[in-house]
Protein backbone atom coordinates (compact mmCIF):
# COMPACT_ATOMS: atom_id res chain seq x y z
CA UNK A 1 0.00 0.00 0.00
CA UNK A 2 1.39 3.35 -1.04
CA UNK A 3 2.40 5.70 1.78
CA UNK A 4 2.94 9.46 1.50
CA UNK A 5 5.47 11.57 3.40
CA UNK A 6 3.09 14.48 4.01
CA UNK A 7 -0.40 15.67 3.20
CA UNK A 8 0.81 17.95 0.41
CA UNK A 9 2.29 14.96 -1.39
CA UNK A 10 -0.95 13.03 -0.92
CA UNK A 11 -3.30 15.66 -2.39
CA UNK A 12 -0.87 16.17 -5.27
CA UNK A 13 -0.73 12.44 -6.08
CA UNK A 14 -2.97 13.15 -9.07
CA UNK A 15 -3.16 16.85 -9.88
CA UNK A 16 -5.27 16.24 -12.98
CA UNK A 17 -7.91 13.69 -13.86
CA UNK A 18 -6.47 10.84 -15.89
CA UNK A 19 -9.63 10.76 -18.04
CA UNK A 20 -10.47 14.38 -18.86
CA UNK A 21 -7.46 16.31 -17.51
CA UNK A 22 -9.79 18.20 -15.17
CA UNK A 23 -8.48 19.59 -11.89
CA UNK A 24 -8.61 17.22 -8.91
CA UNK A 25 -10.23 18.81 -5.87
CA UNK A 26 -10.43 18.05 -2.14
CA UNK A 27 -12.49 19.43 0.70
CA UNK A 28 -9.69 20.94 2.78
CA UNK A 29 -9.26 24.65 3.29
CA UNK A 30 -5.79 26.21 3.13
CA UNK A 31 -4.62 28.45 5.96
CA UNK A 32 -1.72 30.84 5.36
CA UNK A 33 0.62 32.22 8.01
CA UNK A 34 3.66 34.33 7.11
CA UNK A 35 5.59 32.92 10.08
CA UNK A 36 5.26 29.24 9.15
CA UNK A 37 4.36 26.80 6.37
CA UNK A 38 0.83 26.87 4.94
CA UNK A 39 -1.56 24.43 6.56
CA UNK A 40 -4.55 22.38 5.53
CA UNK A 41 -7.57 23.23 7.68
CA UNK A 42 -9.77 20.19 8.35
CA UNK A 43 -13.18 20.25 10.03
CA UNK A 44 -13.43 16.93 11.88
CA UNK A 45 -17.01 17.49 13.04
CA UNK A 46 -18.56 18.83 9.87
CA UNK A 47 -21.24 16.13 9.77
CA UNK A 48 -21.83 16.01 13.52
CA UNK A 49 -24.79 17.71 15.18
CA UNK A 50 -22.96 19.96 17.61
CA UNK A 51 -22.73 23.57 18.71
CA UNK A 52 -19.01 23.60 17.96
CA UNK A 53 -16.72 22.58 15.14
CA UNK A 54 -13.47 20.72 15.83
CA UNK A 55 -10.81 22.13 13.54
CA UNK A 56 -7.38 20.65 12.85
CA UNK A 57 -4.70 22.59 10.99
CA UNK A 58 -2.02 20.36 9.46
CA UNK A 59 1.36 21.69 8.36
CA UNK A 60 1.55 20.59 4.72
CA UNK A 61 5.22 19.63 5.00
CA UNK A 62 5.98 18.63 8.62
CA UNK A 63 2.67 16.85 9.45
CA UNK A 64 2.46 18.75 12.75
CA UNK A 65 -1.08 19.61 13.81
CA UNK A 66 -2.81 22.22 15.92
CA UNK A 67 -6.45 22.11 16.84
CA UNK A 68 -9.17 24.19 18.38
CA UNK A 69 -12.90 24.28 18.95
CA UNK A 70 -14.94 26.99 17.32
CA UNK A 71 -18.57 27.82 18.00
CA UNK A 72 -20.75 27.45 14.94
CA UNK A 73 -22.16 30.84 15.87
CA UNK A 74 -18.69 32.33 15.26
CA UNK A 75 -19.12 32.90 11.52
CA UNK A 76 -22.54 34.42 12.08
CA UNK A 77 -21.29 36.71 14.83
CA UNK A 78 -18.24 37.64 12.77
CA UNK A 79 -20.42 39.31 10.16
CA UNK A 80 -23.56 40.20 12.13
CA UNK A 81 -22.42 40.42 15.75
CA UNK A 82 -23.22 43.31 18.03
CA UNK A 83 -19.58 43.76 19.03
CA UNK A 84 -18.40 44.60 15.52
CA UNK A 85 -17.12 42.63 12.52
CA UNK A 86 -13.94 41.43 14.27
CA UNK A 87 -15.57 39.94 17.34
CA UNK A 88 -13.57 36.76 18.12
CA UNK A 89 -15.20 35.87 21.45
CA UNK A 90 -16.66 32.64 20.06
CA UNK A 91 -13.28 31.30 18.96
CA UNK A 92 -11.34 29.40 21.60
CA UNK A 93 -8.30 27.13 21.70
CA UNK A 94 -8.77 23.82 23.48
CA UNK A 95 -5.92 21.32 23.75
CA UNK A 96 -7.19 19.29 26.69
CA UNK A 97 -10.16 17.81 24.84
CA UNK A 98 -8.12 15.93 22.24
CA UNK A 99 -6.07 12.78 22.80
CA UNK A 100 -5.45 9.34 21.38
CA UNK A 101 -5.42 8.25 17.75
CA UNK A 102 -7.95 9.30 15.13
CA UNK A 103 -8.46 7.80 11.68
CA UNK A 104 -9.86 10.06 8.97
CA UNK A 105 -10.34 9.72 5.23
CA UNK A 106 -9.96 12.37 2.55
CA UNK A 107 -11.47 11.96 -0.93
CA UNK A 108 -9.78 13.70 -3.86
CA UNK A 109 -11.96 13.73 -6.98
CA UNK A 110 -12.15 15.21 -10.46
CA UNK A 111 -14.18 18.39 -10.35
CA UNK A 112 -15.16 18.09 -14.02
CA UNK A 113 -16.16 14.60 -15.17
CA UNK A 114 -16.35 13.12 -11.64
CA UNK A 115 -15.35 9.74 -13.05
CA UNK A 116 -12.05 9.43 -11.22
CA UNK A 117 -11.21 9.76 -7.54
CA UNK A 118 -8.93 8.42 -4.85
CA UNK A 119 -9.14 8.28 -1.07
CA UNK A 120 -6.38 9.05 1.41
CA UNK A 121 -6.35 7.43 4.85
CA UNK A 122 -4.92 9.74 7.49
CA UNK A 123 -3.81 8.63 10.96
CA UNK A 124 -3.68 11.45 13.53
CA UNK A 125 -1.91 11.19 16.88
CA UNK A 126 -3.83 13.89 18.73
CA UNK A 127 -1.70 13.48 21.86
CA UNK A 128 1.60 14.03 20.04
CA UNK A 129 -0.09 16.54 17.69
CA UNK A 130 1.28 14.93 14.53
CA UNK A 131 0.17 12.80 11.60
CA UNK A 132 1.68 9.33 11.93
CA UNK A 133 0.41 7.77 8.71
CA UNK A 134 -0.83 8.91 5.29
CA UNK A 135 -1.84 6.07 2.97
CA UNK A 136 -3.51 5.56 -0.39
CA UNK A 137 -6.70 3.79 0.67
CA UNK A 138 -8.34 3.30 -2.73
CA UNK A 139 -8.67 4.50 -6.32
CA UNK A 140 -11.94 4.65 -8.25
CA UNK A 141 -12.64 4.99 -11.95
CA UNK A 142 -15.88 4.93 -13.95
CA UNK A 143 -16.00 3.88 -17.59
CA UNK A 144 -18.94 4.11 -20.00
CA UNK A 145 -18.67 1.80 -22.99
CA UNK A 146 -20.12 2.16 -26.51
CA UNK A 147 -23.39 0.54 -25.39
CA UNK A 148 -23.76 3.10 -22.60
CA UNK A 149 -23.11 0.49 -19.96
CA UNK A 150 -21.36 1.75 -16.84
CA UNK A 151 -18.33 0.02 -15.34
CA UNK A 152 -17.25 1.12 -11.85
CA UNK A 153 -13.85 -0.12 -10.72
CA UNK A 154 -12.46 0.45 -7.24
CA UNK A 155 -9.08 -0.77 -6.08
CA UNK A 156 -9.24 -1.13 -2.30
CA UNK A 157 -5.56 -1.31 -1.34
CA UNK A 158 -6.15 -1.83 2.38
CA UNK A 159 -7.95 -5.14 1.83
CA UNK A 160 -6.12 -5.90 -1.45
CA UNK A 161 -9.32 -6.32 -3.45
CA UNK A 162 -10.69 -4.94 -6.71
CA UNK A 163 -14.41 -4.23 -6.62
CA UNK A 164 -16.20 -4.15 -9.98
CA UNK A 165 -19.78 -3.01 -10.57
CA UNK A 166 -21.54 -3.24 -13.93
CA UNK A 167 -24.92 -1.75 -14.85
CA UNK A 168 -26.86 -0.02 -17.59
CA UNK A 169 -27.03 3.76 -17.55
CA UNK A 170 -30.72 3.75 -16.65
CA UNK A 171 -30.36 1.14 -13.89
CA UNK A 172 -31.61 2.32 -10.52
CA UNK A 173 -29.66 1.65 -7.32
CA UNK A 174 -32.02 -1.15 -6.25
CA UNK A 175 -32.25 -2.83 -9.66
CA UNK A 176 -31.57 -6.58 -9.38
CA UNK A 177 -29.58 -6.55 -12.63
CA UNK A 178 -26.85 -4.43 -11.04
CA UNK A 179 -23.95 -6.66 -10.08
CA UNK A 180 -20.90 -6.11 -7.92
CA UNK A 181 -18.09 -8.63 -7.72
CA UNK A 182 -14.88 -8.68 -5.72
CA UNK A 183 -11.64 -10.18 -7.04
CA UNK A 184 -8.00 -10.19 -5.92
CA UNK A 185 -6.34 -6.82 -6.45
CA UNK A 186 -5.30 -6.06 -10.04
CA UNK A 187 -3.54 -3.06 -11.51
CA UNK A 188 -5.76 -0.42 -13.13
CA UNK A 189 -4.98 1.23 -16.44
CA UNK A 190 -6.04 4.76 -15.53
CA UNK A 191 -5.45 6.10 -19.04
CA UNK A 192 -7.46 3.32 -20.67
CA UNK A 193 -10.08 1.91 -18.25
CA UNK A 194 -11.56 -0.25 -21.03
CA UNK A 195 -8.37 -2.29 -20.83
CA UNK A 196 -9.00 -2.90 -17.12
CA UNK A 197 -12.62 -3.87 -17.79
CA UNK A 198 -11.46 -6.44 -20.34
CA UNK A 199 -8.94 -7.83 -17.86
CA UNK A 200 -11.62 -8.21 -15.19
CA UNK A 201 -14.00 -9.97 -17.57
CA UNK A 202 -11.30 -12.49 -18.45
CA UNK A 203 -10.60 -13.17 -14.79
CA UNK A 204 -14.31 -13.65 -14.07
CA UNK A 205 -14.73 -16.09 -16.99
CA UNK A 206 -11.81 -18.26 -15.93
CA UNK A 207 -12.34 -18.08 -12.18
Amino acid sequence: MKQFNNLMEAVAYHRQCCLCNGIMVHGLKIEFDLKKHPGFKWNLSENVDSETDDWVTIDIYTNEITYYEQSRRYDEELFHGTDGPYNLRYKKVSYTGYSGTMYESLRVACGSCRNFSYTIQVVMDLTAKKLTGIFLNDEFIRHEDANRHIHDIRNAYVIEKTEYTYYKESTSEDDSTKRTISIPLISMNLKNPADTVAKIKKLVIFS
